[in-house]
């Protein structure tokens, strides 16, 4: 589960090495919106990149909750 300020959203991912991979359908106002992040673990969390369908790539963190 992926939790942000737009909401909780169920995700599929993988794990390859250190590098994460998720994949989620975003729901807006217009419809689905297909999004894929990668990135790399880091000593607190992970980050990356999000590629937005139609729309390009922007950063992104995460951090572990213990």
């Amino acid at each position: 589960m992926l939790n942000s300020l737009a909401g909780d959203v169920a995700v599929n991912g993988t794990v390859t090495s250190a590098v994460l991979r998720i994949e989620f359908q975003a729901k807006t106002p217009q419809g689905e919106l297909p999004i894929v992040m990668t990135g790399d673990f880091t000593g607190t969390g992970a980050a990356g990149k999000a590629g937005i369908a139609g729309m390009g790539e922007v950063d992104w963190t995460a951090t572990r909750v213990p």
